[in-house]
């Protein structure tokens, strides 16, 4: 019978280096040893914190909020592509959706609407590492406009008063007091998500990030990456000293090999590093005025040439320009392990940085080609992106960044090969 260990953290505090000394060597595995490591090992709490997917407004406005007076089409129920963003999740890690918003408008497309609402709805694929898939659709009520007509202040700084912010916590569509299944989808699941507006929202900003939740791990998983307290109370010595596998991993056919627990306990320190690691950068194609309930996203399209690299945000660009503008990874040095990040690294404007990324993007392409983010002229990752409907690219590598915001870095992304990319998406996360 699998023997599993869970271990809820979402109130974890911050993490301390564990001595590893007492527990190496030819030993039995005591209590007194292993404590503090177990204690201090998990780091999942505190790095695993990754921003998955941001949209917002941004700095223009085409006439006004787009759903002022009515929503986006005459059906209550259409949907209004939003953002779309792929993550492989931290173990133990589920999603968090935070919203700022205005009150929502009348839907209809009415200038005396008799109805006001408005919704995010997430429609999610959750992908488990034996391939199990779940999909759903988590809807987020924004509460409705009191003005009349449902209409948006437009005095000046009117709706600042009327800012609202809203968080909720998803998980997935499963029984996760079930071991068997909270061991499943605790193990770094894959999320899909696409982001849609229903009704008539008013979106300022809109973020989803992952947040630390629970682990439960099998006692002959392969991979451990939390400490294995068998319950919330860790100095509940009895229950953790009884359920702790203290032989080896495989309880079901034992060596005889005393070290096994002692072991067992260290390579979840190893574990621990071998995860993703925060978010360097995202970007997404929402556009206010081209989307709607019938087009959904519109990707940025661009076409290449055999001859040279072509800027994908500015078609004039050849060649990456640290003068030109970029999204900024000034404080990539930032996107490091907790204990890299300190006051010790201020002035650094001649230091060097590169960090290893995973570089995702979603799209398209005419015929196979490559997109390249370059933040030097020697510094880039980039993905291969074949032709067929819109899929995940990833490619892996470094990246040279700034350590702090004094050192200036941009990051920009080019089409090398000819043929026309067409892009809705990218993301650029640290491995661990």
């Amino acid at each position: 019978m699998a023997r599993y260990f869970r271990q809820d953290i979402q109130g974890e505090g911050d993490p301390s280096t564990p001595p590893y000394g007492p527990l190496e060597g030819m030993q039995t595995l005591r209590r007194d040893r292993w404590e503090a490591p177990m204690r201090a090992q998990d780091t999942v709490a505190t790095v695993g914190r990754r921003v998955l997917l941001e949209v917002n407004a941004g700095a223009v406005r085409t006439g006004g909020w787009r759903f002022n007076s009515g929503g986006p089409s005459s059906s209550d129920t259409a949907e209004v592509a939003y953002g779309v963003g792929r993550a492989r999740l931290t173990s133990g890690n589920f999603l968090r959706a935070s919203v700022l918003f205005l009150p929502s408008g009348g839907v209809g497309q009415t200038a005396t609407p008799t109805e006001a609402f408005g919704r995010l709805r997430l429609r999610i694929t959750w992908t488990a590492e034996d391939a199990t898939t779940e999909t759903h659709d988590v809807d987020i009520e924004l509460v409705a406009s009191t003005n009349e007509d449902y209409d948006e202040l437009t005095g000046a700084g009117a709706a600042f008063g009327e800012l609202r912010s809203l968080s909720t916590t998803i998980t997935p569509p499963v029984d996760l007091t079930d071991n068997a299944e909270a061991n499943r989808w605790t193990i770094s699941p894959t999320v899909d998500v696409e982001v849609y507006m229903v009704g008539a929202p008013r979106v300022v900003d809109f973020c989803l990030y992952e947040t630390p939740h629970q682990v439960v791990m099998e006692s002959d998983d392969t991979s451990w990456t939390s400490h294995i307290f068998a319950t919330e109370a860790i100095d509940a010595e009895s229950q953790a000293a009884s359920q702790r596998p203290r032989l080896r991993r495989n309880e079901t056919s034992p060596d005889g090999n005393p070290r096994g627990g002692t072991q067992q306990t260290l390579s979840v320190a190893r574990e621990q590093r071998a995860r993703f690691g925060p978010a360097l950068l995202s970007w997404g194609h929402y556009q206010e005025a081209t989307s709607s309930a019938t087009t959904g996203l519109v990707a940025l399209q661009r076409t290449g040439s055999a001859a040279n690299l072509v800027g994908l945000f500015d078609a004039s660009q050849t060649a990456y320009d640290a003068d030109r503008e970029g999204l900024s990874v000034s404080c990539g040095g930032y996107a490091r392990g907790y204990r890299d990040t300190n006051g010790h690294l201020l002035g650094t404007e001649d230091a060097e940085a590169a960090i290893p990324v995973v570089f995702r993007l979603y799209g398209t392409a005419t015929s196979a080609c490559r997109v390249r983010l370059m933040t030097a002229d020697h510094s880039w990752v980039e993905v291969e992106v074949g032709t067929g409907a819109n899929a995940w690219h990833e490619g892996w590598g470094w990246l040279k960044v700034g350590l702090n915001p004094s050192d200036v870095r941009v990051a920009q992304a080019f089409v090398d090969g000819n043929a026309t990319v067409s892009v809705l998406a990218f993301s650029v996360e640290r491995l661990a």
